[in-house]
């Protein structure tokens, strides 16, 4: 099985490249970002499930939890990946993941192609601001808070994203 792992910071267009990319493919991409979103966990004390919902102040603590690899967040969110892409992997021979925090997942040292997505801040905010419906205040508060040093993990690819369909293009081209 082939996995692709695309990162990079909110915003820069990871959902749409690996869309593309899977449609260029013929296989599925998986959005952690929903499996997260969709997924339940049931709270011990109560016995309820919950949604998982990340606040933008919890940012740094959810890293800090990715980190340590055996943190209860940790192995919650690598779990629910890993089952993703098990039943995703028994149909096909090619799996796009793609998160911002992809890199700090068990399943980015499966990746047998990493990939880095990169874009200007300025074209990053109005593209953020314009595709996801928030307003300038919700991603100074929010997306451009969330941001890591992707400077430590190593890549076969990192491209710079202008937004455009001749960058679009170009990437896609490369696959």
């Amino acid at each position: 099985m082939k996995i692709i792992g695309i990162t990079g910071d909110s915003g820069v267009g990871k959902s749409t490249i690996a869309l593309r990319l899977s449609e260029k493919l013929n296989c599925p991409f998986l959005d952690i970002d929903k499996v997260i979103l969709n997924s339940e966990y049931l709270d011990t004390e109560s016995k309820t499930p919950h949604t998982f919902k990340l606040q933008s102040e919890h940012f740094n603590l959810l890293i800090d939890n990715l980190k340590n690899t055996e943190s209860p967040i940790s192995n919650l969110i690598n779990n629910l990946v890993e089952q993703e892409i098990s039943k995703l992997s028994k149909e096909n021979k090619t799996i796009i993941v793609e998160w911002m925090l992809l890199p700090y997942l068990k399943v980015w040292q499966d990746c047998t192609t990493k990939i880095l997505i990169n874009a200007n801040d300025i074209l990053r905010r109005n593209n953020a601001i314009q595709n996801n419906l928030i307003t300038e205040e919700q991603f100074d508060d929010c997306v451009s808070v969330a941001r890591i040093d992707y400077s430590k993990f190593n890549y076969d690819y990192i491209f710079e994203n202008n937004y455009d369909e001749k960058t679009l293009k170009n990437i896609l081209d490369k696959f």
